[in-house]
Parts: structure tokens; C-alpha cells; sequence
């Protein structure tokens, strides 16, 4: 799936403006990457994290990671290394966590947005750090004609999933 030149330029200020940080876009998957990146969707989520440690993991190896959330499925999503522990505690491997003390205590995941480049709309599919007002203010400020679309509608275990946080059992 090719993305437009203006739609590009419309990433790269997303890009600008909240990476590295709390922001996840859903994006037309360009190359040819393993399913396992995409599920099979044609769609790619790119987040840049705002920790020294990962954005020094990310240089070194000169490849974007691939990685998922740190929690069990439909746990609580971690904000803190101690949170990732205690929900692997009973797990026989080692767990190996980055340590993430130089991160502000925002207390809050990730926001997931999904491009919808026909329809000119941005839809948030999991709420997080970054509001739909940031989102929306950020679109006026650089006069961008998109609507953000947030119409969360959360899920239960055995539902198809748009994206994680849909489930009701992540917020409990």
C-alpha cells in the first residue's frame, strides 16, 4: 500500500511533534514485513518511546524493534518496570526489563491512533497520554483538515480487536 507524498508530510509532522513520546500510529504497511509484525492486516503501529535506554537499544541495532506490551493479555498496561515484574512474577524464564527511571511518572499508556487517509479522519482506538483536544489542537495549528473520531467501544475476551487497550478487562 503506497502512502501520498502530502500524506507523508502529514506523518512527518505527527512524527515531529510527539516523538519520541506516548503516541502510537496505525499506519498503511508500506514493505513487505512478517505477519507477525502486521497480523495480517496491512497495517504497521510505529511508537518511538520517550526512554534513553530504548532509544539507545533502537541506535545500536540500527533496525526499528519490533517488540509487544509488557503485560499478560487483558492485564493492565505497565507504565513502570516494577509493574512488568509484578505481572511476570510467576513466569518460570528470566525477565529482563530496560530500566525506564530517566521516564517522567506520567502514569498513563500509550495513545493508539489510525490514519484514514480517504476519509481525512484520524480515529483514536485505545485513549491514552496524548487527548483527542492535543490531537485536534495540533491538526488546527498546523491547519490540517482531519477529524479525530473517538468512539471507544470496549471489548471482551473472544472479540475481534482493533488494537490493544480495547478490552474492558485492561482499565479494570
Amino acid at each position: 500500500m503506497d502512502i501520498s507524498e502530502d500524506n507523508y508530510k502529514i506523518i512527518k509532522l505527527f512524527e515531529i511533534e510527539f516523538y519520541p513520546g506516548p503516541l502510537t500510529m496505525i499506519l498503511p504497511c508500506t514493505t513487505k514485513l512478517p505477519s507477525v509484525v502486521t497480523s495480517n492486516t496491512g497495517f504497521v503501529g510505529i511508537r518511538v518511546p520517550n526512554n534513553l535506554n530504548a532509544l539507545n537499544l533502537i541506535k545500536k541495532c540500527q533496525v526499528p524493534i519490533a517488540a509487544p506490551s509488557a503485560n499478560k493479555f487483558g492485564h493492565i498496561s505497565p507504565t513502570r518496570k516494577e509493574h512488568v515484574l509484578e505481572d511476570f512474577k510467576d513466569c518460570q524464564e528470566n525477565i529482563y526489563v530496560l530500566d525506564n527511571s530517566d521516564l517522567p511518572n506520567i502514569g498513563i499508556e500509550s495513545t493508539i491512533i489510525k490514519f484514514d487517509f480517504e476519509k481525512k479522519q484520524i480515529n483514536i482506538l485505545r485513549p491514552g497520554y496524548i487527548t483527542k483536544d492535543k490531537l485536534e489542537n495540533f491538526l488546527k495549528s498546523k491547519n490540517l483538515n482531519f477529524k479525530v473520531i473517538e468512539d471507544i467501544k470496549y471489548k471482551k475476551i473472544g472479540d475481534i480487536l482493533n488494537s490493544s487497550g480495547e478490552l474492558i478487562t485492561h482499565y479494570a
